[in-house]
């Protein structure tokens, strides 16, 4: 299993460094109906994606990279952001691919000191979708979220259009 906290960082670091592989494969894992392919720099805000593709019936597919490397580190608010930005400066988009570079764990039979489930990778993943969904909803659109996490990464990087990348 590949393990995202020894990612060669580049020059701006390890988060970018993320960013860039996920649109690599991205570029290299066209939808179906691809047309172009755009990376977009997210100086001064990326518009909550940090790149899409182009689709010939006028559609968008947007990819958001999160750098985060535990399940229980992950900043849903960050996420939210990210997504809210996204639908309202991609009006187009119908799918969006969020990559997060680690395993989301699942539920367990722990719990918290007051007796409650203790909070979990997947269970965050559905609630915080269902919300994305509904906010895409009051927009008038239908838009598919797509959890791009760690196995599902290196996944892809096995394909061979991906070679190289890893």
């Amino acid at each position: 299993m590949l393990d995202f906290t020894r990612i060669i960082a580049g020059v701006a670091g390890q988060r970018e460094t993320f960013e860039e592989l996920v649109c690599q494969i991205g570029r290299r894992v066209p939808p179906n109906g691809s047309s172009e392919f755009r990376r977009i720099h997210g100086a001064g805000g990326d518009g909550g994606v940090e790149a899409v593709w182009l689709l010939k019936n006028g559609d968008e597919v947007g990819y958001q990279a999160k750098y985060y490397v535990t399940s229980s580190g992950i900043d849903w608010g960050a996420i939210d952001n990210s997504v809210d930005t996204a639908l309202s400066t991609h009006p187009t988009m119908t799918t969006m691919h969020i990559a997060i570079a680690c395993s989301l764990t699942g539920p367990t039979k722990r719990r918290t000191k007051a007796g409650a489930p203790t909070a979990n990778g997947w269970t965050e993943w559905d609630t915080h979708k269902a919300k994305w969904t509904a906010n895409a909803a009051t927009l008038g659109r239908a838009v598919e979220f797509v959890p791009w996490t760690a196995p599902d990464l290196e996944e892809l990087l096995t394909r061979p259009e991906t070679i190289g990348l890893s």
